[in-house]
């Protein structure tokens, strides 16, 4: 299987590029910033009475229920892979079970409340529902081996902090308490291992690998550029361009998995807040993410060969207009970058900064006017919360995931005019085809691969178009005119690329592009 991506050929790893690790640094933490603000949030909303009972109704019961619960709460919450510490470390404080946590944290930074319908729409519906249930089943096995090791629970202490204020003071000075913690080091952290994968990885380092075997395929390339990143959606788009230009889907599975869920500065929180349990944890939610992405690569083989170029991995890589010899417009550009992304979390970054300083505020003033003030904090062993109503837990989470459906659909139908532009893209990679056919030899190694492209721009022309009728409807979008004729031109090509005769497939070609204007 041929693939001619435009880069040209490159490796992995390379010299260790300054610009690019301040480019990446500056950028992830923009783009980090509204996820961990919602994480401070829910962690303080998680510390009021109210917030206190629904979490103790989620992970009470038996191990099997109440694991489930733990990572379902976690494909709920829209946190990300930063704003799930804050909430994983009130979890320990209230003396959830390390199993729980552990659940929450594995599944909490893979999805967003639109990221399986995202997936769906990049990888498709098989691929996106194996991701989740792939996910769901490692969290589980995951919470499941940490029990093991755990001691025995002890009740959950009280609070008489909160008896007495109002549940939104509580819940803002809980917030504003974690973002004045150490929760920053893990943030840094994890911040800076993925901007230094990032300021190594060679913007060319795919060519090299796609006749590679699948263990090498991804080891040593989709594991790097998962670690060079932090963001759900990132790491959906990256699985979406290995899925697309034909690469192994093991290194799809473990773009996702890897990529939104593990970092150093979650390998930093589980060894502070869980000790030797959290050692434990991390070295099985490595092993059992390679293997979910074996068994992945051997139940999900594409059927035919992608398209044939691809620049999403340059997201995650140096940049191609950063040039050491020109200092000033190098550091111009970067700035540029970080200033632009900036603008869009503007909002988020400042809420985060009165955050801290009111957290470090209120910590100084506490300690001040009560010296002899005991600690509620948990060492995050094995204790638990009890509860005898486990109903609201139960009905919360049912209607979050009804809410999630719904979002998780209108990402999948996106709007009728970004559809109606794939369709314009694939016209183009099938007329591209189209001429390789008519040009090559029958018996030619181009021949098949061309057929290959062709067929396969015909199936994204198939189910754009299906998915545009559906999108207008749910949207209210306005009817596209032509796209039945589209439907049954492409057809009518279909059965043509399967015949022996080629010579008048370009005639249809050239009907499709008339139409697509």
């Amino acid at each position: 299987m041929n693939h001619l991506l435009a880069h040209g050929d490159g490796d992995i790893f390379g010299p260790f590029s300054v610009w690019t690790f301040v480019l990446r640094f500056g950028e992830m933490a923009s783009q980090s910033a509204p996820t961990l603000l919602t994480g401070l949030l829910l962690a303080g909303a998680l510390r009021t009475r109210l917030g206190q009972a629904w979490l103790s109704s989620v992970v009470s019961g038996t191990p099997g229920r109440s694991l489930l619960r733990a990572s379902i709460f976690g494909v709920i919450a829209p946190v990300g892979a930063l704003g799930a510490l804050p909430v994983a470390t009130e979890m320990v404080r209230a003396n959830v079970r390390p199993g729980h946590v552990l659940c929450f944290l594995v599944v909490a930074p893979l999805f967003m409340p639109w990221s399986v319908g995202y997936a769906g729409d990049g990888l498709g519906l098989t691929n996106a529902i194996f991701i989740l249930i792939g996910s769901i089943a490692l969290a589980y096995a995951l919470g499941l081996i940490v029990q093991v090791f755990a001691k025995r629970p002890s009740p959950i202490p009280h609070n008489p902090q909160s008896g007495h204020q109002s549940q939104l003071t509580v819940a803002v000075r809980a917030a504003a308490g974690h973002c004045a913690s150490a929760l920053w080091i893990y943030v840094f952290l994890s911040i800076s291992a993925s901007a230094a994968f990032a300021a190594v990885l060679e913007p060319a380092s795919i060519e090299s690998h796609l006749g590679e075997s699948a263990i090498t395929t991804m080891f040593e390339l989709a594991v790097p550029l998962s670690f060079a990143n932090l963001d759900s959606d990132t790491a959906i788009a990256l699985a979406s361009e290995f899925w697309r230009i034909g690469l192994l889907p093991g290194g799809m599975v473990v773009a996702v998995i890897l990529g939104a869920g593990w970092s150093i500065g979650t390998l930093a929180w589980c060894v502070h807040r869980l000790g030797r349990l959290g050692i434990i944890a991390n070295v099985a939610w490595l092993a059992l993410a390679m293997c979910i992405a074996v068994i992945g690569n051997n139940l999900l083989l594409p059927t035919r060969a992608g398209e044939v170029d691809s620049h999403g991995f340059d997201v995650l890589t140096k940049p191609h207009n950063v040039d050491t010899e020109f200092t000033n417009y190098s550091w111009g550009l970067v700035g540029d970058k970080i200033s632009e992304s900036l603008t869009h979390n503007g909002v988020a970054v400042a809420t985060l900064m009165a955050l801290a300083i009111f957290g470090v505020t209120d910590r100084f003033i506490t300690r001040r006017n009560t010296p002899g003030r005991r600690n509620h904090s948990t060492n995050g062993t094995d204790e638990s919360i009890t509860t005898e109503h486990s109903l609201p837990g139960r009905v919360g989470l049912i209607s979050l995931l009804l809410l999630l459906l719904i979002a998780n659909t209108y990402s999948y139908y996106p709007p009728t005019e970004e559809l109606y532009e794939r369709l314009r893209l694939q016209n183009g990679n099938l007329g591209d085809a189209i001429a390789i056919l008519d040009n090559a030899q029958f018996e030619h190694p181009d021949h098949e691969a061309a057929m290959d492209r062709a067929l396969n721009a015909l199936d994204q022309i198939d189910r754009n178009i299906a998915r545009i009728q559906v999108s207008r409807v749910i949207r209210g979008s306005r009817k596209m005119d032509g796209i039945d004729t589209l439907s049954e031109i492409a057809i009518r090509m279909r059965m043509k690329l399967k015949a022996t005769d080629s010579k008048d497939k370009g005639e249809d070609v050239l009907e499709f592009a008339r139409q697509l204007r």
